[in-house]
């Protein structure tokens, strides 16, 4: 009792220097959730019912989910079934090598999509090879190899990291 006082005297000395400790004492107390929503959510016993009554119904909750998760661990799929519904890598290696194995994977997969983006033919080898769909003048102006007169024949290109619209 002589301790809760203390610490009530030392609580009203030191406000003075921390004015938003009131502030924030009251609004959590208007925000504090009433003993009935307490008593709905388990966390306290209910007001008509005896403690008892409600540590028992507590145990049985545990007990029914200590059931359930039994249940799931028993009837969890074998590491074959995972394998092969790609949710684990096959490998035989150790945790912390299979890891090193990830990253390498990963690392030659990116090498491999930058060589390929690399050697991909630009807009002009695809209108050459009628991949992309132009009109018979631009064909035309392509094939000449020179400047066209028309200033709608233009490319596009990138240049110092920003997009240039060439003619052609």
């Amino acid at each position: 009792m002589g301790r809760s006082l203390l610490n009530q005297s030392l609580c009203w000395m030191f406000m003075p220097l921390f004015p938003g400790c009131i502030y924030i004492l009251q609004l959590r107390l208007q925000q504090r959730r009433t003993r009935e929503q307490l008593a709905d959510q388990g966390i306290m016993p209910p007001l008509k019912s005896p403690s008892a009554f409600h540590e028992q119904r507590k145990s049985l909750e545990r007990a029914k989910t200590e059931d359930f998760l039994k249940h799931k661990i028993r009837s969890r799929p074998e590491r074959s079934d995972l394998v092969n519904m790609h949710i684990l890598q096959d490998s035989a290696a150790e945790g912390s090598i299979q890891s090193t194995q990830m990253k390498l994977k990963r690392a030659r997969l990116a090498d491999d999509l930058n060589e390929k983006i690399a050697l991909r033919p630009g807009p002009l080898e695809l209108v050459e090879k009628n991949i992309i769909p132009v009109d018979s003048a631009v064909k035309e102006a392509i094939k000449a190899g020179g400047r066209s007169q028309n200033p709608l024949l233009c490319f596009p290109r990138a240049a110092a990291g920003r997009l240039v619209w060439e003619l052609i």
